[in-house]
């Protein structure tokens, strides 16, 4: 019994680390995004007023960018931060997952 319970923790762990990675991304990606639309906006602005605000908010999504692109690089799985071109996370976490299970084989 506890050998099922101990996979099924195991499983669970697994599952939230790519979790994890998966958020990282979307964080990153909305941090970049908010900054470029932010960006945007302050060199179409009307006024000067108005583009000092949106390149103060565009710098604040900078901040946050750089921020979270450095926490994941320090605890990232590296075979799941860094994504080759023409692939997804999805064919990243199913490499790392052939990889653990050489690495670590079944007892059957």
């Amino acid at each position: 019994m506890k050998f099922f319970r101990d996979e099924a923790d195991m499983e669970r762990w697994r599952e939230q680390v790519e979790i994890k990675h998966a958020e990282f991304y979307r964080v990153i990606r909305a941090f970049r995004k908010y900054r470029e639309i932010w960006t945007a906006l302050a060199s179409s602005s009307p006024t000067p007023g108005h583009a000092a605000y949106a390149n103060k908010v565009a710098a604040r999504y900078m901040v946050m960018e750089i921020n979270a692109c450095k926490r994941f690089k320090t605890c990232g799985i590296p075979i799941l931060r860094e994504i080759e071109e023409g692939r997804t996370l999805a064919d990243q976490i199913l490499a790392w997952r052939a990889l653990e299970a050489q690495r670590f084989p079944r007892v059957d």
